[in-house]
């Protein structure tokens, strides 16, 4: 099983248009690497992110992974 620790490259925050809505929102984007593969990317709403959210959509993509591996 390949290692799929997770490693945080950068994270900012950023506005974005929400087509739906009409509305521009800010969220948290933070590039990330699991093991050696990567970088994918996490975009959290900025009033939402904790580190719990961070740790369950890097886990989220780990998961898909492993059904490869």
């Amino acid at each position: 099983m390949p290692d799929l620790t997770p490693r945080i490259i950068e994270s900012s925050d950023t506005t974005v248009y929400d087509r739906d809505t009409g509305a521009v929102r800010v969220i948290r984007r933070t590039v990330y690497r699991l093991g050696e593969l990567g970088p994918f990317t996490a975009d959290l709403a900025a009033s939402e992110f904790t580190e719990y959210a961070l740790r369950a959509e890097m886990e989220r993509t780990a998961a898909a992974l492993r059904a490869f591996a």
